[in-house]
């Protein structure tokens, strides 16, 4: 079987997936964001009780809401109930954490602005997050000396 065939047997099956995917971006990385804070905040060791519970509920309100103003208020309640979450376990905090928090209020921005610029502002928040959030692993890595001895 020929490549080009198969991919035309794939193509219907996956062409709504990308359509969904390109034309609905926003809604796209609320929902991943959204998800992945859910689990990490009910799976997590670090995460307190009140933590685990307020996040599905603000997860099922950014992914569920067509108002901007909820949207908002929900992806920016996240991500400071994950800061929480480092702030309280700032010493045994793994970078998930870290991550989650600013990453969220980067989506919280992007979220806040009107359509088609909040995807724009996403790519470019994004693009600044990742440098920052690479930036300081590389600092901790390096200060941290179990890495750098490779004692771990």
């Amino acid at each position: 079987m020929r490549v080009s065939s198969l991919l035309d047997r794939v193509q219907p099956l996956t062409s709504p997936f990308i359509q969904v995917l390109r034309e609905r971006q926003m809604e796209v990385a609320v929902g991943l964001y959204a998800a992945i804070a859910f689990a990490y905040a009910c799976s997590s060791t670090d995460t307190q009780v009140w933590a685990s519970m307020l996040v599905p509920f603000l997860a099922l309100a950014a992914i569920t809401t067509a108002s901007r103003t909820v949207r908002f208020g929900a992806v920016l309640g996240i991500a400071l109930v994950m800061g929480a979450i480092v702030l309280a376990n700032i010493f045994t905090i793994a970078n998930h954490g870290y991550f989650l928090t600013w990453v969220g209020l980067g989506l919280a921005f992007a979220v806040a602005c009107e359509p088609p610029r909040d995807v724009i502002v996403l790519r470019r928040n994004a693009a600044m997050l990742l440098g920052i959030l690479m930036a300081f692993a590389l600092v901790q890595k390096l200060r941290a000396d179990y890495y750098v001895d490779g004692d771990m």
